[in-house]
């Protein structure tokens, strides 16, 4: 397919034509190995939000519908427990890319076509058949804070602020190794935190919102992170640095370099801790040709 857009740095072919991971094949049995070794307290970080109806969300997703199916009401209305046991059940309803999420491969793309060329028309109704969430591996890695509120000694970011690569830098400075080769790089904006919903008009907490741009988008390609997450919506500034543009860090990063991203991360209680690198653990649910999946990550100290 032929392409109108700017000639930009590509993870096309990189690790052959077949491809549909991206940069998690950066992350290596012996990356893994190296990553458990970081563990020295056995806390573990919870950096998924809980699903409620109220979660903060983009304008185009719902909340979830939760409801359960059978419960306690059942029983005090006459239902019998089968030989003395007694059950409740629940069904959820959502958007897929609600709440704490990862974005697979073939959720964005540019004209030039998905991930590593493949033919955007192989995502279809019933499912991506390439780059999709089920391609990707459970990720057991090496994750960096990048606590961009404690840099400026904030609580959240003010709006639209743009992240550089020097903050990213300074703010990864303790981390006793830089950010590198099949890292999860995890960037706290603040921008979700209830104090900053409670002083916002939520109308505008996507349009915008803190975030990277392309130099810090640069930033991360050069050091061959595996995946980038993030405390706000979308990772990426709104409204965009260019605004004939539409999400070009979601193309650059998903499309050009096989970045997946995670959105909607809690980083409140790591921010607390302050640490310097940690086990980073995420298992995407394998829905078959899905484009997104809920997560709830882990970062074990």
């Amino acid at each position: 397919m032929p392409s109108t857009e700017p000639q930009t740095r590509t993870n096309w072919g990189r690790w052959g034509p077949a491809d549909e991971i991206g940069a998690l094949n950066l992350i290596s049995n012996e990356r893994t190995r190296e990553a458990t070794q970081l563990v020295k307290s056995g806390r573990v970080v919870s950096l998924g939000r809980p699903l409620r109806h109220d979660l903060p969300r983009v304008a185009d997703r719902t909340g979830p519908t939760h409801v359960l199916t059978v419960d306690g009401g059942d029983y005090a209305a006459g239902a019998v427990g089968a030989a003395g046991a007694y059950f409740a059940d629940d069904f959820i309803a959502m958007p897929v890319g609600t709440g704490t999420h990862i974005d697979a491969l073939a959720h964005a793309w540019s004209p030039a076509g998905l991930y590593n060329g493949h033919d955007p028309n192989t995502v279809r109704s019933r499912g991506a058949r390439r780059c999709g969430i089920d391609k990707i591996p459970g990720i057991a890695t090496g994750g960096v804070l990048a606590d961009i509120c404690r840099l400026h000694d904030v609580t959240a970011l003010p709006p639209s602020h743009l992240i550089t690569p020097a903050e990213l830098e300074a703010a990864t400075a303790g981390a006793g190794t830089p950010a590198g080769a099949g890292d999860a790089l995890l960037i706290r904006t603040g921008w979700l935190t209830p104090e900053n919903l409670e002083g916002r008009d939520r109308s505008t907490l996507e349009r915008e919102e803190p975030g990277i741009g392309h130099d810090a988008a640069d930033w991360i390609a050069d050091r061959d992170i595996a995946l980038v997450g993030a405390d706000n919506m979308g990772v990426e500034v709104f409204p965009e640095e260019d605004p004939a543009l539409r999400t070009p860090i979601h193309v650059q990063l998903i499309s050009r370099l096989g970045v997946h991203l995670i959105e909607l991360l809690d980083l409140e209680e790591l921010a607390e801790l302050r640490p310097e690198r940690f086990l980073f653990v995420l298992a995407p649910l394998r829905i078959h040709g899905g484009v997104n999946s809920p997560v709830n990550p882990l970062a074990i100290l």
